[in-house]
Formats: C-alpha cells, sequence, structure tokens
C-alpha cells in the first residue's frame, strides 16, 4: 500500500464526518490513521500536480500513483472511478478500483 501526508489528512477528515462516524464507529479515528500509516510505503506528495481529473482535489492522489508506480488506484471517489485508468507517463495505465473489487482480486490470487 502506498499513501502520502495529503491523503492521511483527507482520510481523517473523512473518518471525522457525521456520514462515516456512524458508519464505521471509530471512537479514535488518529489511532486508526496511525496504524494505516505503519502497513504503508509513505511518499512525498508531488508539488502542483497535473489536472487530469474532475475534481481538483484528487489530482493529488492520481499524481502519487504515477510517482510511485503504483498498480492499482482503490478508491470509492466517482470523479477518480468514472475515469476508470490513468495513464502513467511510460504508457502503461493505471486503473482505478473500488476496495471491493480489491478485496476479491486479492481473494482471488491467495486461491491460486
Amino acid at each position: 500500500m502506498i499513501a502520502s501526508q495529503g491523503l492521511f489528512e483527507e482520510l481523517l477528515a473523512s473518518l471525522q464526518k457525521p456520514k462515516l462516524c456512524a458508519r464505521f464507529a471509530l471512537p479514535q479515528p488518529h489511532r486508526a490513521i496511525s496504524a494505516f500509516a505503519h502497513a504503508t510505503e509513505i511518499y512525498p506528495e508531488q508539488p502542483n500536480p497535473m489536472a487530469v481529473t474532475r475534481d481538483r482535489n484528487d489530482d493529488f492522489l492520481v499524481a502519487l500513483a504515477i510517482s510511485s508506480h503504483a498498480d492499482t488506484l482503490v478508491s470509492l471517489d466517482d470523479d477518480l472511478l468514472t475515469q476508470r485508468a490513468f495513464q502513467h507517463p511510460s504508457g502503461i495505465a493505471i486503473p482505478v478500483i473500488r476496495p471491493g473489487e480489491l478485496l476479491a482480486l486479492l481473494r482471488d490470487a491467495g486461491t491460486r
């Protein structure tokens, strides 16, 4: 897993929204973020990422995926999911999938 400081900040802000607080019931979201951080490779933010999404606030995620040579971008964000994939400068496509799709891929890989 790959992340950046900006991603942790966005995740923490999201986990503190009433809608997600009720859904996930994390009494200490900072601790959840800390545990997530220990399980990831942390990459620096890319300054001034290119505008490639409908929501300019999501461009840093695409820049992170490209700069870290990610295989896949996992998100529930409709602005990212509608793109289906982003092109790495080398020409390789980085697909965008939902977390459930990632879990299915991991489950299938474990049965092979």
